[in-house]
């Protein structure tokens, strides 16, 4: 472990800590985590891990942009349910997205993970674009995603961050209670 990982992890658990309260500041320490992060895994040779933070700065970007001002009224996006109609189009993101850094990774670079880097990188691509959005499932896939991480981080031996993987599994659960309590809230307040 060295200080660049020691400080992505501490944003990251307060970047988390932020997104689970809709806390419009997740978005700025997002950032930050992200660039320490770009390179921990650059060091590690997980590129589309490193990539992938690059990724996260663009959607921090977004979702800054969405949850201040992303609806028809100019206010931010509420927490709600993915439509029936994103399902295939995530889908089929998510496949094109892992085969083709997988294809990347393998023709380019000297990953001696891809198969496990790629889907990761998928898998986070998007549960970050669900997040931006608010809808609600985009914790579910954080759940699945960030505990597959903590194995492949223990193999790469980024202890620290496997741990911090692991917190975030956690807090993504939490995420879940706590996004579904309000959604409840906001349906019994206008069935009313």
């Amino acid at each position: 472990m060295d200080w660049t990982e020691l400080v992505g992890s501490l944003s990251g658990v307060l970047f988390v800590i932020l997104a689970v309260r809709q806390n419009i500041w997740t978005f700025p320490v997002a950032i930050v985590s992200s660039l320490f992060y770009i390179v921990v895994f650059s060091r590690q040779t997980l590129y589309a891990d490193a990539a992938l933070q690059i990724m996260f700065i663009a959607l921090a970007v977004q979702g800054w942009y969405l949850w201040l001002r992303g609806n028809q009224d100019r206010h931010g996006v509420v927490v709600g349910r993915t439509p029936a109609r994103a399902w295939l189009p995530l889908a089929v993101c998510l496949v094109a997205l892992v085969a083709g850094l997988y294809m990347f990774l393998v023709t380019f670079t000297d990953s001696n993970a891809p198969q496990l880097d790629s889907l990761i990188t998928g898998l986070s691509v998007v549960s970050q674009f669900m997040m931006n959005r608010k809808w609600i499932e985009n914790w579910i896939l954080w759940i699945v995603t960030d505990a597959f991480s903590v194995g492949v981080y223990l193999f790469k031996g980024l202890n620290l961050t496997a741990g911090f993987y692991a917190f975030l599994t956690v807090m993504a659960a939490v995420g879940l209670w706590s996004w579904r309590k309000e959604l409840r809230t906001v349906a019994t307040a206008e069935s009313v």
